[in-house]
């Protein structure tokens, strides 16, 4: 008799099948994160959000050396769109992590919730 084909109690069953529902819904979750992430990866200008609104003057001063306040902000706007995509990259390997995890736990209690049951237990 094979391990798989061993028979197990209700209750590890009912248990085994809980678990693979929960992480059903864990992955459902991580994947929505995931595609948000993925979006923001491609097209972080999309999905970014200005935090702040500058009101400078937008004419040089040659005398000084200050840049129109334009070029700032379009600097600054680069940066932040920069850090919009590492952040949703760090994101989205976590995403990852997360669903191989889900995964690996699915796989195991869904093969353990299928097994056979014991017939001389009474069903809770």
């Amino acid at each position: 008799m094979k391990t798989s084909d061993k028979p197990i109690s209700p209750i590890v069953q009912k248990y085994a099948l809980a678990i693979s529902f929960l992480n059903l819904l864990c992955m459902v979750i991580t994947l929505g994160i995931a595609l948000y992430d993925v979006v923001q990866v491609i097209a972080p200008q999309f999905t970014y959000v200005p935090q702040q609104n500058y009101v400078v003057s937008e004419e040089s001063n040659p005398s000084t050396g200050e840049v129109p306040a334009i070029s700032l902000k379009e600097e600054e706007t680069t940066r932040a769109i920069q850090q919009e995509k590492m952040s949703a990259a760090r994101s989205l390997t976590q995403a990852i992590i997360i669903l191989m995890i889900d995964a690996v736990l699915f796989i195991i209690h869904w093969q353990l919730g299928n097994r056979p049951v014991r017939g001389d237990l009474v069903a809770a």
